[in-house]
């Protein structure tokens, strides 16, 4: 398993407000080449940008490597990039980091699969065009990984970006506010979604099985806590429950806010026969979250989250869910 000392350097990223330039989220899609066997596949990327500085900035990101050669392999990382700019409307920017990666392979297990954790180094090169609409960024971006565990691969994306911050309000957009009035740093949340199993056949919950409620506390400006119970429904003839604990970072936007979460999460799971008795064995894996909210209407928020566990016993999840939160 990952150590979480490592991941937890991904949450200060969204926790240090910038200083001068924008920050930025951005999506893109594109393709993935096994460097060694020449094997193509998709692969999808989701980045946040914070400036350093003038020239310098760093990122969170995310990126799925698609199926490829016995692999279903993706990724967090931490990236620290130079900018450069190309005239008043375009830079390049070379980024170097590590990425934490979960990869669904062959194994020896009567599953037939088992799921690996470890590191990999990740450099990346990436343009982008003049914004469109005042904040709205076209880019290119390539990515290499290297060291670690194979397969190592090279993606090849195209996306767009949404600036936000500083350096965008210049450029004509809202201005980011709190998503939570000051003086209401509690929060009670209620979500609902599906989970998925992450083996070679991807099973998942019937309907809307999994849902999770929870106690967020903003302790700081830019930092939360929480405390969720969570049921992630019946997955592969069983249920998993348990309680997560977590600490957050969180960047604000114009209307809108975005969340790392990292912290352990204690369950047990559950065989779906009636009357079959439980596996009472505690066990703790590693949460990893990735939340959006926005505020709808007085003390009531939307929410989306993605959920990623993390597990010794090759029961790695990701749930999905959306619902929402009172603050007061």
């Amino acid at each position: 398993m990952v150590p979480a000392a490592r991941i937890f350097l991904i949450l200060p990223l969204l926790a240090w407000p910038p200083r001068i330039q924008a920050q930025e989220v951005s999506a893109g899609l594109g393709l993935l080449r096994n460097t060694a066997t020449g094997d193509l596949t998709y692969s999808w990327q989701l980045q946040y940008f914070m400036p350093l500085g003038k020239t310098l900035a760093a990122s969170v990101g995310y990126l799925n490597e698609g199926h490829v050669d016995d692999h279903h392999r993706d990724e967090y990382g931490l990236q620290l990039w130079a900018m450069s700019e190309l005239g008043d409307r375009a830079r390049l920017g070379l980024g170097l980091g590590a990425f934490a990666f979960f990869d669904t392979t062959r194994g020896q297990d009567p599953s037939g699969y088992q799921d690996s954790h470890g590191l990999l180094a990740v450099a990346s090169l990436r343009a982008e065009g003049p914004a469109l609409a005042g904040r709205w960024v076209p880019f290119i971006q390539a990515n290499r990984t290297f060291g670690g565990e194979a397969p190592h691969t090279l993606t090849v994306l195209v996306g767009c970006g949404l600036t936000f911050g500083p350096a965008a309000l210049e450029a004509g957009a809202a201005r980011p506010g709190r998503t939570a009035p000051d003086g209401q740093p509690n929060e009670v949340t209620f979500m609902v979604g599906k989970t998925v199993l992450n083996d070679y056949s991807s099973p998942s919950t019937p309907g809307l099985e999994s849902y999770a409620l929870g106690y967020r506390r903003t302790l700081a400006a830019h930092w939360d806590a929480s405390l969720t119970y969570c049921d992630e429904g019946r997955v592969d003839s069983a249920t998993r429950k348990g309680l997560a604990a977590q600490f957050w970072g969180r960047a604000e936007g114009p209307g809108f806010a975005l969340s790392a979460g990292l912290g352990p999460y204690f369950n047990r799971v559950y065989p779906a026969q009636t009357g079959a008795p439980p596996d009472l064995s505690q066990r703790t894996a590693l949460r990893c979250s990735l939340l959006a909210t926005r505020r709808i209407w007085r003390n009531w928020e939307a929410r989306f989250q993605w959920d990623r566990t993390l597990s010794d016993d090759n029961r790695d999840t990701d749930a999905f869910l959306a619902g929402i939160g009172y603050c007061w």
